[in-house]
């Protein structure tokens, strides 16, 4: 059950009539809701319950979509001297969703075990190509979805471990904190661009 709230002509919000949908409804049309930063920023906020089932399509529909690049350093970028001499395929790392925790609060981003050019993560991590320091220099591309392109640049977070088990780099990060900082950073590439177009229309510097 959720109650919607719409602007009148006296400018004040006013609480619409409630609308009594069965849960598995109510996630069947937030599902069909393309435009997940819509869905995250405006039908998130409308109510408890809206906040509810909108966070439950982004663990079941959105999360399983995400992936994050790592664009590993090689030099120092205060001085320009070479601070990495292990070469890396593609000198990108891409980390998938995995899976989130038991108590649904955490996403997990994992590595294959095998790099691009077939080498394993483990021989990586043994010949010093790949450190958990060097990984969490890397600048990172962050994607829901096919279209890496939509992405965008965000800060690093850290906390990139190994798993000597499953011979896999992961990553574990609140995935509410993560969401919130993937819309923030597209709000600000937004208004950045915008701002670049208004410059050049007007001739300012």
């Amino acid at each position: 059950m959720a109650t919607m709230r719409n602007r009148h002509i006296d400018g004040n919000m006013h609480p619409s009539p409630i609308i009594n949908l069965p849960s598995e409804l109510f996630l069947q049309i937030l599902e069909n809701i393309s435009d997940i930063g819509y869905l995250w920023a405006t039908v998130r906020l409308v109510s408890k319950s809206f906040k509810i089932h909108t966070e439950r399509v982004f663990q079941s529909s959105h999360l399983p979509t995400l992936s994050i690049s790592l664009s590993l350093p090689r030099y120092d970028p205060a001085t320009g001297t070479l601070r990495y001499r292990g070469y890396v395929p593609q000198t990108e790392v891409t980390l998938r969703y995995a899976s989130l925790d038991q108590g649904n609060r955490r996403v997990v981003m994992a590595t294959s075990t095998m790099a691009p050019n077939g080498e394993s993560m483990a021989d990586l991590k043994a010949a010093g190509v790949l450190s958990v320091q060097r990984l969490e220099e890397a600048t990172i591309w962050v994607w829901f979805g096919r279209n890496r392109g939509k992405g965008v640049g965000m800060e690093n977070l850290g906390n990139i471990r190994w798993d000597d088990e499953q011979k896999i780099w992961f990553w574990g990060v609140e995935w509410k904190k993560l969401v919130k900082a993937y819309f923030e950073a597209k709000g600000s590439k937004r208004r950045s661009q915008r701002n670049l177009v208004r410059r050049a229309r007007h001739g300012g510097p």
